[in-house]
Order: structure tokens, then sequence, then C-alpha cells
């Protein structure tokens, strides 16, 4: 990526939603209290924020969940919508999403930088927090 980090990523999408003057936080909708209600421009659109908050967990797994899916894991209606589907991808689902922060809060987040040993599995070689002696013992 050229240098650009997820944290990066994560923080200009912070700075283009949120600055003053401008209304394009869809979980923070202007002129409403709760974003999980039909009267939410963003609605059709935010079925994106499970395949967000996979890809921001990779660089902070404590706090993407809360930030990005801030639904429960249920089918209650609120405001009229089921917020689980709202924000799920078609393709996707909350128990994937909330399993894969919890691996990488349990694991560590994957690093770019480490290399294979022959030794290593895959799991070894990704995550940051282990090192490559642990996967020799």
């Amino acid at each position: 990526m050229g240098g650009t980090t997820i944290n990066d990523v994560m923080a200009a999408y912070d700075a283009f939603v949120a600055p003053k003057g401008h209304d394009i936080d869809p979980l923070n909708p202007h002129g409403l209290n709760d974003w999980r209600t039909t009267e939410n421009p963003w609605l059709p659109f935010m079925n994106f924020y499970s395949i967000f908050t996979k890809y921001a967990a990779m660089a902070d797994p404590q706090n993407a969940p809360a930030r990005y899916y801030p639904v429960t894991p249920d089918y209650k209606v609120v405001g009229g919508i089921v917020p689980r589907d709202k924000l799920t991808d078609p393709g996707d689902s909350g128990v994937f999403v909330y399993h894969w922060g919890r691996y990488m809060q349990t694991h560590g987040t994957p690093d770019p930088w480490v290399k294979a040993l022959k030794t290593q599995g895959p799991e070894e070689s990704l995550c940051s927090s282990r090192s490559p002696s642990d996967a020799m013992n």
C-alpha cells in the first residue's frame, strides 16, 4: 500500500466523515438522535460496515467493533429496521464479524512485514503477537 497503514486509512475515514460542516457519517446522521431508523438517508448504503469493521479490526481490534459495527447480536426491530441486517453485507454474517475481531484481539493483528519460516504454519507467520521462536516450541 505504499507506506499507508490500516491506521492511516481509518484515520482518514474518520477525518472525512466527521469534520465540522460535513454531514456524511452514516452512523451519526445529522438531525437524527439514532442511526437505527428508516429516516436515515444512508440506510440503504450501510451494508459495507461489516467489511469495514473487519478491515479496521486488523489495526485496532479493541475499538473497531464498537466504532463501526454498533449492533447487538440479535434480530430485534429498532426504528422499523433490524440494525444488524442493515450493517451486514449480504455475503457476510454478524457472527463472522464478531469472531474476526475476537481472533485479532486474542492472537494479534496481521503484520505484513513478518516473513514466514518453513517450519511455521500460516497462522504463526501472520500474527504480530507471536514470534518465530514461539512457532518452534
